[in-house]
């Protein structure tokens, strides 16, 4: 399978646990964890600049500012944001 039937395939499976998000809605998935604790920069500066994330010199300037967030959803016309945060650390 490719990536899109595959993440068909498991919004199917929990769509009676989980609702989707509506059509005006942005879901904001923050990485916490591993891409956070283990990065150089501290949470000021990650929240008010931006930083690189730890996991992966490939993504650098990964991590956005509260600023480009706020203004990628502006931007967007989106009329609602759940906001969502994961970590590979139990």
């Amino acid at each position: 399978k490719n990536n899109i039937t595959y993440v068909k395939t498991m919004l199917d499976a929990y769509s009676g646990i989980y609702s989707k998000p509506a059509e005006d809605e942005l879901v904001l998935h923050l990485r916490l964890g591993d891409v956070i604790e283990g990065s150089e920069a501290n949470v000021t500066t990650m929240l008010s600049k931006g930083a690189d994330p730890a996991h992966n010199v490939n993504y650098q300037s990964a991590i956005l500012s509260v600023n480009e967030y706020l203004n990628n959803i502006a931007e967007s016309g989106l009329q609602k944001v759940s906001i969502r945060g994961g970590s590979h650390y139990p």
